[in-house]
This record gives C-alpha cells, structure tokens and sequence, in this order.
C-alpha cells in the first residue's frame, strides 16, 4: 500500500517484481503523484484513490495476464500513459464537469476499448469513477 498526504510524490518501479502481488492499493490525497513503470509491480489488483491534485500513471512493462484496476478521482486530472503495444478496456463514470480524452479507443456509452484489445487475451481491465477534472489517456 502507498499512501500520501499533501505532497508531489514520484514512484518508480524500475525492474518486474519477482513476486505476484494480489492487491496494491494507492491512495493520493491532495497532491501531485505519479508513478513510472507501474506494470512493473506485477499486481493482479489495483486500486487507485486520489482526492484532489493532478495524478500520471505510466503503464510500462510487461502483461502476462489481465491486470484489473478501479481507479476514484474527485477533482483534478487523471493521466495514464500505456505502451501501444498493451490492449486496455475502460468503464468510465464520470460527471459533466470531467473531460475525455482517450486516444487509439473505440467508445460504446462509457466503455472505451483500444484498438488492440481482444477478450481473448491480457489486457489492462480498468473501472474509473471521476468527479470534476479530466481523464486522458496516452499511447505511448
């Protein structure tokens, strides 16, 4: 678990954790938090909590089987990065007061698929909930 209060953090996991983590849970309060190379965690689990502030998660590394994510933003921007070469699907709640932008997707109400993504294969599973701010996402 990762907590962090008033701050501007940065995490980075630089090399694949040899172990398969089940659960990671990220909570940001107010702040500026962003986190390199997160595939590198090798989690199965991910919940993302961030108050207020502006939060970049980089989706670097490997993906040898689906990894699931429920990310909460109340206000304040959400910025993911993910390789092109990985297949991502979103269900986004969001509010009126939140922007979109989600490059290489297809959208069908508030699911929005990449372009590479298959059922039939790993891909990033994310659930995101959004009050006022944006959410982007960039292929990289």
């Amino acid at each position: 678990d990762i907590q962090t209060g008033a701050s501007e953090s940065t995490v980075t996991f630089g090399r694949p954790n040899p172990i398969e983590m089940q659960r990671m849970v990220i909570e940001a309060g107010v702040s500026e938090f962003t986190v390199h190379d997160l595939l590198n965690a090798n989690f199965q689990h991910l919940t993302f909590d961030g108050g207020i502030g502006d939060y970049t998660l980089h989706l670097l590394g490997k993906l040898p089987f689906t990894r699931h994510m429920n990310v909460e933003v109340g206000a304040g921007s959400m910025k993911m990065r993910i390789a092109e070469s990985l297949p991502f699907k979103v269900h986004l709640d969001k509010s009126f007061l939140c922007s979109v932008k989600i490059e290489d997707a297809r959208q069908n109400d508030n699911i929005y698929t990449s372009s590479n993504y298959s059922a039939h294969r790993p891909f990033i599973d994310i659930r995101a909930e959004t009050g006022i701010g944006s959410f982007t996402i960039e292929r990289r």
